[in-house]
């Protein structure tokens, strides 16, 4: 398996979905037919109220958010530098973190998903909050650039650009400033990484990000890539999205993030891409990995087998869809925590997490009590530790590790039913106080397994 070239991301078809999606799929009736809008701006109101009740369900008291609801939020704008207008700024920040503190930390640049023509500053609220609550010392500023049709897709490049001088201006002293984006967010803040300056920023995390005008035309990959892109298909298709074509080419712009040359992208920090299997923007997110690998660029791809396009935002109480959250943010603190490094450039490889579909829930009296899976653990940590230290041989790449170490695979089989057994308790009946205390045992557990593998990734 060669893993510079990353060939073995690429899918022919797309993977069975996960059964916990199939289920939420037909409980949430995403297959019946949806509202139709004659006009997109007839979207954008409807579109922001749904965004909106749905993070006030989740951020209540008794639920499953409700511990994100600490982190505080400001109104801001800065002016558009094409025409003046205001472009919003939804600042998230921990109140009880000292000023002096907060310019001195890390700083996060959001772009929201929607295609470019719904969504606002506040769309994408939970993922924003998760990463301040969760990285301490965070500042997220969730950028509302216009949308389309209203303005062009140009507007949305340069107010997303503004904002990134904008915030740049406000935390000079900040130790990492990240862009992040979501879909057609991450296709903004590629962008973005691509136009400005090189050393004003420190890493890009790309969630599911459009890259290219592949689902329009082939012709407008990259003739390198389009053995690779192959998800703008019929098996990629899924309740949640079709293959993403355009009217206009490129929406009008003059190119996508995946047309950039090796020049500009050889020079970009280190960067992480969340791709779902089972999207037809999945093409996009991996391509654009090969290109920055191709360019010299450190990548990860993290791949969440067996789920549809960004299905956190519309699922956030999925067991997997918090489990998604969780490696964003994981992510994240890799650019900002030496300890967390992936090693030299030479030795650093992007590696795929692809997990194993849950299985249906077991009947089993063991699987279904909330304190068997919780009790095994601390000994289900100690053995991924154990086994660390223990492993005959440490190789400074993580594909030699994840296939060549027996003792690996017996611990992350070990790993897998727990995640199993812990999905059930997050998704059975057993009260709030448990459903929360048990995610946070079962992302410890994770968590455990994922420095595990990068800190022998580092060759530390």
């Amino acid at each position: 398996m060669n893993m510079d070239s990353l060939d073995h991301l690429i899918l022919k078809e797309a993977p069975p979905l996960d059964p916990a999606w199939l289920a939420y799929e037909e409980e949430a009736s995403l297959q019946a037919p949806k509202e139709a809008h004659a006009l997109p701006l007839n979207r954008q109101p409807v579109y922001v109220e749904e965004c909106r009740q749905l993070n006030a369900r989740m951020l209540a008291p008794g639920a499953l958010y409700h511990h994100l609801s600490h982190v505080s939020t400001q109104q801001l704008t800065t002016a558009s530098n094409l025409d003046g207008s205001a472009i919003p700024l939804l600042r998230f920040f921990d109140g009880s973190v000292e000023p002096a503190s907060k310019g001195e930390g890390v700083v996060v640049i959001y772009y929201h998903g929607g295609g470019l023509y719904v969504g606002e500053a506040d769309s994408e609220e939970l993922s924003c909050r998760r990463i301040v609550s969760d990285f301490a010392g965070a500042t997220v500023y969730s950028v509302g650039y216009r949308l389309m049709p209203g303005f062009p897709a140009s507007n949305c490049v340069s107010d997303s650009l503004d904002a990134f001088d904008h915030v740049r201006a406000l935390h000079p002293s900040a130790r990492k400033l990240v862009l992040v984006g979501s879909s057609s967010g991450g296709q903004l803040a590629a962008t973005v990484s691509q136009l400005a300056p090189r050393g004003s920023f420190h890493g890009v995390v790309l969630r599911c990000p459009v890259t290219s005008d592949g689902g329009s035309s082939l012709d407008l990959v990259p003739e390198r890539l389009r053995r690779a892109y192959t998800s703008a298909s019929p098996s990629f298709v899924t309740s949640l999205l079709g293959v993403f074509g355009r009217a206009v080419p490129r929406d009008g712009l003059e190119r996508m993030p995946l047309e950039a040359g090796a020049e500009e992208l050889g020079g970009m920090p280190r960067t992480w891409v969340q791709v779902c299997s089972n999207d037809t923007l999945y093409s996009d997110g991996v391509c654009y990995a090969m290109a920055l690998r191709e360019a010299g660029a450190e990548v990860r791809v993290e791949v969440v087998r067996g789920w549809p396009h960004t299905f956190w935002l519309m699922a956030p109480g999925l067991a997997r869809a918090v489990e998604a959250e969780r490696e964003m943010v994981e992510g994240l603190i890799r650019f900002h925590d030496h300890a967390f490094s992936w090693g030299s450039k030479k030795n650093a490889r992007a590696f795929s997490s692809t997990l194993v579909p849950a299985s249906p829930a077991s009947s089993s009296s063991e699987a279904d009590s909330p304190n068997s899976a919780i009790e095994q653990l601390p000994n289900a940590l100690n053995g991924s530790q154990a086994a660390s230290s223990s492993s005959p041989e440490t190789s400074n790449t993580v594909d030699s590790i994840e296939h060549n170490n027996g003792m690996t695979d017996e611990i992350d089989e070990k790993i897998q039913q727990l995640k199993e057994q812990h999905g059930m308790i997050l998704q059975g009946e057993h009260g709030m106080v448990l459903r929360e205390m048990s995610a946070r045992a079962y992302i410890q557990l994770q968590t455990a397994r994922k420095l595990r593998l990068l800190v022998a990734a580092a060759g530390f």
